[in-house]
C-alpha cells in the first residue's frame, strides 16, 4: 500500500488541505481505498449562492438542503445519504473563487474545516482538497506526504 493510500485511509488525518498531488492521482488512490470522490470546479462560481448550489449538487445533498452556511455545516457532518467509507472532495480552480469572493471563500473553508474536525473525531476519512495555481497559497496546510 502506497503512502498516499495509507494517508487517505486514515480518518485521524481528515481535513482541509492543499495537495501537491494532481487531482487524477488523488482520485485513483481514493477509489482504490474505496472512498467517494467528488470534483467541483470553482472557476466560474460567483458567490455563496452558486457555491452552495454546486456543492449541494455534487454531493447529492437531500432536497431539504437549506442553501445557507448552517445547512452546509449540517449536511457535511451527516452525509448518510452517500453511505460511503469516506469522502474526498476536490475543489478545483479555487484561486479564482477565493480572489473574487473572499468572504464567502473564508466562510466556506471554516465550515469545511469544522466538518473535517467532526469526521476526524469519528475517525472517518473526509478530505477537502483545494487546488489552484501552483504558486497560490490559500493558507491551508499541505496534504501530508507520509504518516506521522
Amino acid at each position: 500500500m502506497s503512502a498516499l493510500n495509507k494517508i487517505l485511509s486514515d480518518g485521524k488525518l481528515s481535513g482541509v488541505y492543499r495537495p501537491t498531488q494532481g487531482p487524477n492521482e488523488i482520485a485513483r488512490t481514493a477509489k482504490a481505498v474505496k472512498l467517494s470522490v467528488v470534483k467541483l470546479d470553482l472557476r466560474k462560481v460567483r458567490g455563496k449562492k452558486e457555491f452552495l448550489a454546486r456543492l449541494a449538487k455534487a454531493l447529492r445533498c437531500p432536497p431539504y438542503f437549506g442553501m445557507n452556511w448552517d445547512a452546509l455545516a449540517d449536511c457535511m457532518r451527516d452525509l448518510s445519504w452517500l453511505n460511503d467509507n469516506g469522502w474526498v472532495v476536490m475543489l478545483l480552480n479555487g484561486q479564482e473563487f477565493a480572489v473574487k469572493n473572499q468572504d464567502d471563500f473564508m466562510t466556506a473553508i471554516d465550515v469545511l474545516q469544522t466538518a473535517a474536525e467532526y469526521w476526524r473525531i469519528h475517525r472517518k476519512p473526509f478530505w477537502i482538497l483545494l487546488y489552484g495555481d501552483k504558486d497560490w497559497d490559500p493558507g491551508l496546510p499541505e496534504l501530508p506526504k507520509s504518516l506521522p
